[in-house]
């Protein structure tokens, strides 16, 4: 019996030395999680606390059937951590989709991170801080999906990170299909902290400095029960650079110098371009020979019929960029009487990253489009009798000066509030958030295209009769075209704004007392709207830019709004009074969401968990929900790139038909949906009584095992197919005649898709001695056991069998 098996750990391939200081200066700091402290069953209510629970709308003390993790301030300090991204990196559970920074340089997500659990799409894990949500980047993910940036959050400011392992859209709306991600943030501090680090690679590079300062105060006003909490923190990042040239395994990406069985894989362009005699790649081809200088630079019959070059060179690429990053959190809580308590939380990041690109030249690709792109016969350095034009894969233009990319990211986010208690236990909370991140994304050196098509043709204005020679290594033509470096070199640059605006009203407490505890009930209202604004330099909207960047098109100004609905309900079934050795406790909940949304429509779902305890140390639990994804707003709302391509028209005798070929965004997207099954178990000996526990001597030790199921349909993405292939799968608008029936255009817009299933385990332990005069032993051990997995989705297989959904499984079970 075979298995695919699957375990994530973390893993440092180089030595960092990294040197810690830290100093204090308090009278008091709130333990591990101060927003806990919920009020009993009393008839008069207790002081009032501030409430963040995880997975619940109801506050709750102690455990419940929702499978949350808790990596506290000793879990973060410890591990010696500087990011929110490595804390979470740690997770097991995050494998395989996550990294410190999801791209550098000239990428779609420059300078963010993002979490995934369970290895789902970025779209299908919440993030919320203090329960509430952020803003998506600005910059989505392969353009099309967004996701939370975490590096908009500082460290500094988290007291805790609480993981829900199972879906919550009941709860939270969309997105949480995977699980959630809840950073709490600090909420009462007495005194002041101030942490320095600072490490370095053993090779002198990634040098990294982080600094912090947390502090606070809290003070007494009109009476005992009238208190003024200040919480703030600063944090300051930064990191230096990794060459790829510095690095042996990204200096030489020919990988068969290390084994013969690996080919070389080539860096995208060539620094020796490929062209070919027609604009569409069905001519001659001519490939400049590795090596040309300009003193024989030009293109002959000698150069037709040769394969693309490869392209070695480490020059520019970056394995690591630059960050800089500071920001912080003002945290200020205000108890008017012992009932009522006002909150205001301001967080403001600002984060910013540069890096370096080789220049991308041209490409095929540039042929279509804004301004024609060839290079004509009358050209000196072309001696082939025809014009040529650029061919698959392109050519690098190093010459030119690297592409340098400066990207930065604001991100400010304010909530304020009133939580109201009430005798019982009734407690009502009412807020409003406003977040939005703005990103600026520049990239200098590009390359205009029509003034580059001008000057390949002798018609540049003020360069008349000069000629831009392209037949030559980029390796060795020092500057040898320089006297059109100045007209040619122009800056891309976009300008993104996300934002999230939210009402928020909830309330909930006992309903009534039963032998086996008390019946709790919530809900509450919630709107909310996004909005996505995105704004381009003119040259990148009309397509005048060499190998853009961005998208060519108008801008997007896309906004949408959600009306929520939401309850939970928790009955004790056996606990307290109603409670025997082999039932000590059995809680059911109950948790539905509706949903109406601006852009598709309304949805409600469910979701039911159970726990129980045969014992007062021993804990199952399983749960059922359903959740969702709702469309990205520029996956819905991004304007079509065109341009041409030929397909041969099935209705019409497999005519060859030149077409129009669309790709964007698709209006009648509909949500993501999932469903999930969990059940665990939670063994903790010796921990509800262990003076006379028999299991006494092992307090301290804990462990668990979450088995996982998750289906995700109606998955979002591009046809990602060939013209040819979507016009025989002939999918409901996909295939646009005209009147007298002929194909004008291809949409490959995105679509749902198909769906994902993901199967696994979660499971770990940890133990924390008793205190011995030599100290203490603290373990811990958390691991994910991917049993299954598979995707569904639209793929074109080999002739003569037709394009299809076909199932791909990458983990396999018996």
């Amino acid at each position: 019996m075979a298995r695919a098996k699957y375990l994530s750990s973390a893993f440092a391939a180089e030595l960092v030395i990294a040197v810690t200081l830290g100093a204090s200066m308090y009278a008091q700091v709130a333990g591990p999680s101060p927003s806990l402290n919920i009020p009993g069953a009393t008839d008069q209510a207790a002081p009032l606390s501030q409430i963040v629970v995880t997975g619940y709308i109801i506050p709750r003390i102690g455990e419940g059937p929702q499978p949350v993790m808790t990596l506290d301030q000793d879990f973060i300090s410890k591990q010696g951590d500087q990011t929110v991204a490595e804390v979470l990196q740690r997770l097991p559970m995050t494998a395989n989709n996550f990294g410190p920074t999801t791209d550098s340089g000239n990428s779609f997500s420059p300078a963010t991170a993002g979490i995934n659990l369970h290895g789902l799409a970025p779209r299908t894990t919440l993030v919320l801080v203090d329960g509430k949500r952020l803003p998506d980047s600005p910059f989505p993910l392969n353009g099309f999906l967004n996701f939370v940036d975490i590096n908009t959050i500082p460290l500094a400011a988290v007291d805790r990170v609480e993981i829900l392992n199972d879906g919550a859209s009941a709860v939270y709306g969309s997105d949480a299909v995977a699980g959630v991600i809840n950073l709490i943030t600090k909420n009462e501090y007495n005194g002041a902290d101030i942490t320095q680090y600072w490490g370095i690679s053993e090779h002198g590079d990634a040098e990294t400095y982080h600094g912090s300062l947390v502090g606070g105060v809290s003070h007494k006003l009109w009476d005992d029960h009238a208190k003024l909490s200040i919480v703030f923190a600063f944090d300051y990042y930064e990191q230096g650079p990794i060459l790829s040239a510095d690095r042996p395994y990204s200096a030489n990406p020919d990988h068969s110098v290390l084994a013969a069985k690996y080919p070389a894989i080539a860096f995208l362009y060539s620094t020796a371009g490929t062209f070919n005699s027609a604009p569409d790649g069905t001519g001659t081809r001519y490939t400049v020979f590795s090596g040309t200088t300009p003193a024989n630079g030009f293109l002959t019959s000698a150069n037709a019929g040769i394969p693309p070059n490869r392209n070695f060179s480490p020059q520019y690429w970056l394995i690591l960029p630059r960050e800089t990053r500071y920001g912080g959190l003002i945290n200020i809580n205000l108890d008017i009487n012992q009932n009522l308590k006002l909150y205001d939380q301001l967080l403001i990041q600002r984060n910013e990253e540069t890096a370096e690109t080789p220049n991308q030249g041209f490409s095929s690709f540039d042929i279509s489009g804004f301004a024609p792109f060839e290079i004509p016969r009358t050209n000196p350095f072309n001696r082939t009798g025809a014009s040529v034009f650029p061919d698959f894969p392109g050519m690098f233009l190093p010459e030119m000066g690297a592409w340098n990319s400066d990207v930065i990211i604001r991100t400010i986010r304010n909530v304020a509030g009133a939580t109201l208690q009430l005798p019982y236990d009734w407690i009502i909370d009412a807020n409003f958030q406003y977040a939005e991140s703005d990103g600026t994304y520049s990239v200098y050196n590009a390359i205009n295209k029509q003034r580059l098509s001008q000057a390949l043709a002798g018609e540049l204005p003020g360069h008349i009769g000069q000629f831009f020679n392209p037949f030559i290594d980029e390796r060795f033509a020092g500057d040898f075209n320089r006297q059109f470096y100045n007209a040619l070199r122009t800056i891309q640059w976009k300008d993104v704004r996300t934002s999230v605006l939210t009402w928020h009203v909830s309330a909930g407490g006992t309903l009534i007392d039963l032998c086996s505890g008390p019946v709790t009930v919530a809900g509450g209202l919630e709107y909310r709207s996004e909005e996505f604004i995105q704004n381009e330099d003119p040259n990148s909207k009309i397509g005048n830019i060499a190998s853009a960047d961005f998208s060519t098109g108008p801008f997007i100004s896309a906004r949408r709004w959600v009306h929520s609905a939401f309850f939970d309900i928790e009955v004790p079934l056996l606990g307290a009074k109603w409670s025997w050795p082999g039932a000590r406790a059995l809680q059911l909940s109950i948790q539905e969401r509706y949903d109406d949304n601006s852009t598709f429509g309304s949805s409600a779902k469910p979701k039911f968990a159970i726990s129980y305890k045969p014992f007062n140390d021993f804990t199952l639990r399983a749960s059922y929900d359903e959740g969702f994804a709702v469309p990205p707003l520029v996956a819905l709302f991004s304007a079509p790139i065109a341009g041409p391509a030929v397909v041969n028209d099935p209705l019409h005798g497999g005519t060859a038909t030149p077409i129009i070929l669309l790709t964007g965004g698709n209006p009648h997207l509909k949500p993501s949906n999932s469903y999930s099954y969990f059940a665990g178990a939670v063994w903790t000996p010796g921990a509800s009584d262990p003076e006379h526990s028999w299991w006494g001597w092992a307090n301290g030790f804990s462990a668990y095992i979450d088995w996982f199921s998750i289906n995700v349909r109606n998955i979002i993405g591009t046809l990602a197919l060939a013209p040819q292939t979507i016009v025989d799968i002939n999918l409901p608008g996909t295939v646009i005649r005209n009147g007298a029936g002929t194909i004008t255009a291809v949409n490959a817009e995105f679509q749902n898709l198909g769906q994902v299933r993901r199967d696994g385990f979660d499971f770990g332990f940890s133990y924390v001695t008793k205190e011995y005069p030599w100290g203490k032993l603290d373990l811990e051990f958390n691991a994910t056991y991917y049993q299954y997995g598979s995707v569904n989705i639209l793929t074109q297989r080999p002739a003569p069998n037709p394009p299809a959904f076909e199932y791909y499984r990458f983990f396999r079970q018996p």
